[in-house]
């Protein structure tokens, strides 16, 4: 993110206002307060299980127009695992008041201006913080959502696992014909793995689709509450 934490705190207090929610009466759960920082491969495996059990997941978005998490491939992939088949996590966009007044006033002239961030969306060009970590999950998505399976179906089953494997503290490492996440040295993404018509472009693409499905729904409700 990029806001700072006074204008974190002002996205979710106005989120709860439009949700007709008490702001001081909820309670927010923040990755970056929970998740160990010096230790974040090993701890972030748990994030699909305690989103799944919260229920609930509040994206910030800033810049409105060009979010900073939308980049981060950490963030796609806690998208994802809000939205996976059979998942009853409710996904909502909220962002600080002055980027909220500056996405009316684009609304305002293009209504598709929200749904063109959203489509701009490509987890190939997404980056994290540590590159073992941003390898690993480029291995998961071409490995769950290769052509021949039942995408989602397959997605589903293996990003589930990955974080239930974390869950049990047993470092995910690949097994069969399912990849889970790993943060392990020497985990290698082939750099032409992921172009158009290759096994790894059609799996991208697929993953892409789920993401984008998921912040389109959540997009035309932080529309509705716009106007």
């Amino acid at each position: 993110q990029t806001c700072s934490f006074l204008e974190l705190l002002a996205a979710l207090e106005q989120h709860c206002e439009l949700m007709g929610m008490e702001a001081d009466r909820q309670y927010v759960w923040l990755d970056v307060f929970c998740i160990r920082q010096s230790r974040v491969s090993d701890d972030v495996h748990h994030i699909g299980f305690i989103e799944r059990h919260v229920g609930q997941v509040v994206m910030v978005l800033d810049p409105w127009d060009k979010p900073v998490c939308l980049t981060r491939v950490w963030c796609l992939y806690e998208v994802a695992q809000a939205k996976l088949p059979g998942s009853k996590v409710d996904l909502r966009l909220t962002m600080p008041p002055v980027q909220r007044a500056a996405m009316q006033r684009a609304l305002q002239k293009d209504r598709s201006a929200l749904e063109a961030v959203v489509h701009s969306i490509d987890a190939r060009l997404a980056d994290a913080s540590v590159e073992a970590d941003k390898d690993a999950i480029f291995r998961m998505i071409m490995d769950s959502f290769r052509e021949g399976d039942d995408g989602a179906t397959a997605a589903g089953d293996t990003l589930r696992h990955s974080s239930e494997v974390g869950d049990s503290g047993v470092d995910p490492v690949p097994q069969g014909d399912s990849v889970q996440l790993s943060t392990r040295e020497g985990l290698q993404r082939p750099s032409n793995a992921t172009g158009p018509g290759t096994a790894g472009g059609v799996a991208f693409e697929r993953f892409n689709e789920l993401v984008r499905k998921a912040l389109a729904d959540s997009a035309v409700a932080l529309s509705f509450t716009t106007f």
